[in-house]
């Protein structure tokens, strides 16, 4: 199946890129969120069908039954994103809930002038926005989840509860796949705010891809944490089992801060998983089954395939990819934002496709490739490739994992033990594919040097165009402080000098719109009604992103009656 995760992130691009000042000036809010009630009831009800099939089918053939399920599972995750599109497309998800939000927590778009207390609330407005943004995306995975939960629990031969499953699949997806960005988008958007960082972000547009990789870089460095809490984990205690593991962690000369059990709210899931760039901040999780089912021979096992992972440095290289794709984003929506200028289309598509192929080309394949690099170094560690794959095989058996249940970033389990069992008694099978791995990395390591070369000439071009955004910035400030002191002459009673400042401001940001639409305001509060809605069509022309602002200059805009 598509895992929730990939449907999170994906969801969240589809947000963060919906385009403003193309939306609706007016729509039926209700119909909007009826359909995010709409997409957890479809979910439901086509997991539900899927799973009743596994269920009918599932004694006269179940390998061919469960292909079935997964297929279905997988065409039932894709539903639940293309309804999100849907919903964002045609319903204007975002735009209602910042509605919403608006009228139900306003402190969230006040300002107080105090930069620490306005940053917290940018990052809790942030964070709030997020959270309600995607909010229909993990009730719609949660209702599928409860469908699927009666195949699920046969599938694997175990007797889980509902609820269990439910906790343990919101905790994953809440762990890996929605506080991540939402904390990320939050810290960035809470001190980009900041108004000197905010001036220099407009003066150096790379500032803001750099500061993003830094962002990431250090909430991938802390990540473990978060994770151990969030999991309420607890240290493996002492005992001959983590007297053979910490042996089998010197033995490879690895090191960590600790190696944790995992609470699975009583699923039953065998697995275990290492996080942490850092020693001094690395774990490795088990799962309280895995610990409880398996010989200590055997979790020594799965210790080394996550040590293999530590060994062949993957993590470090999921972080360059990620710095790779990063700066390749930039580049490529520098040269758009060049070619195209305000346009957002071509951007948007740009992104997207991006997005699409890193997570489901690149990442996708070079994380299936790294698991089978993880397993023959944990082969070689245990001194042999069938008593690791005795130990995999096992894992698969105890879990319920059918063997042809692959998935994203993962190979599936026949085809994991099918490798090992070929490697023990071909050994050039090992020899040619890490042969083909290092070509692959080699591969990746020069697009994401180009990448970060690509990214260094926007930068280089920013740089040599600096002097003009920074005066272009300044005339910018001095018409908003023009456009503040006509407010308040306005507020005097004294229009036509308000006029005056306004007219000069004008001057400076001639293309505004919120300034052209304030002026035809004062020049119809002096009986200048003419010139005032040339100035309001003039405003509605420039494109306005604000919903606002773009309803209020169409009722100023509308013809009037009787004409």
């Amino acid at each position: 199946m598509m895992p929730g995760v990939l449907i999170v992130y994906l969801a969240l691009v589809a947000s963060t890129l919906y385009p403003r000042g193309t939306e609706p000036l007016f729509f039926h809010a209700g119909v909007t969120l009826a359909g995010a009630a709409g997409l957890a009831f479809a979910a439901y009800r086509v997991h539900r069908a899927v799973a009743a099939r596994y269920l009918a089918d599932r004694l006269r053939d179940p390998k061919r039954a469960a292909r079935a399920y997964e297929r279905g599972t997988r065409a039932g995750s894709a539903l639940i994103l293309v309804g999100y599109l849907a919903l964002v497309s045609l319903g204007h998800w975002p735009l209602l809930v910042e509605e919403l939000l608006d009228r139900t927590v306003p402190f969230l778009a006040s300002e107080t002038g105090m930069a620490v207390i306005d940053a917290a609330i940018r990052f809790l407005a942030t964070g709030f926005y997020l959270a309600a943004v995607l909010a229909p995306v993990p009730l719609a995975l949660a209702a599928s989840w409860m469908a699927q939960h009666p195949a699920e629990r046969a599938l694997r031969g175990q007797d889980f509860r509902a609820g269990a499953f439910l906790r343990f699949r919101t905790r994953m997806l809440a762990a890996f796949g929605l506080i991540p960005p939402i904390l990320l988008y939050a810290l960035f958007n809470a001190l980009s705010g900041v108004p000197e960082w905010q001036r220099e972000m407009e003066v150096y547009p790379f500032l803001t891809w750099a500061g993003m990789t830094v962002l990431f870089l250090l909430l991938s460095l802390f990540f473990p944490i978060l994770l151990r809490a969030g999991f309420r984990s607890r240290p493996l205690p002492p005992g001959p089992l983590r007297e053979r593991l910490d042996a089998c962690c010197t033995r490879a000369g690895f090191r960590c801060r600790d190696l944790l059990l995992w609470d699975t709210c009583g699923t039953h899931l065998l697995n275990a998983f290492i996080a942490g760039l850092s020693p001094r901040l690395r774990y490795v999780f088990f799962t309280d089954a895995l610990v409880d089912r398996l010989s200590p021979e055997e979790v020594e096992a799965v210790l080394a395939h996550e040590i293999g992972h530590a060994a062949c440095r993957h993590l470090q290289w999921y972080g360059i990819l990620t710095v790779g794709f990063v700066a390749l984003s930039a580049t490529v929506l520098e040269g758009a934002s060049r070619v195209f200028g305000d346009n957002l289309l071509p951007q948007i598509l740009a992104e997207t496709a991006l997005l699409a192929a890193y997570f489901g080309g690149v990442l996708g394949a070079l994380s299936r490739r790294f698991e089978t690099e993880a397993d023959l170094y944990a082969a070689r560690l245990v001194g042999d490739p069938l008593r690791f794959a005795a130990a995999l095989r096992k894992v698969i058996h105890l879990s319920g994992t059918p063997a042809v249940r692959g998935s994203w970033r993962h190979p599936s389990p026949a085809r994991r033990l099918a490798f090992l069992a070929g490697v023990a008694q071909f050994p050039l099978i090992e020899t040619r594919f890490l042969a083909g791995l290092r070509r692959l990395t080699i591969l990746l390591g020069a697009l994401v040097a180009a990448s970060l070369v690509g990214a260094g000439q926007a930068a280089v071009s920013d740089l040599a165009e600096a002097s003009a955004r920074r005066r272009r910035l300044e005339d910018r400030e001095r018409a908003a402080a023009l456009w503040r002191e006509a407010e308040r002459l306005r507020h005097d009673g004294r229009h036509d000098d308000a006029v005056e400042r306004l007219m000069l401001a004008r001057e400076l940001a001639p293309e505004h719109p919120g300034l052209l639409t304030r002026l035809g305001d004062a020049l119809a509060a002096v009986g200048k009604g003419a010139e005032a809605r040339a100035l309001y069509a003039a405003a509605a022309g420039a494109g306005p992103r604000d919903l606002r602002l773009r309803q209020y200059l169409a009722v100023r805009t509308k013809p009037p009656e009787g004409r």
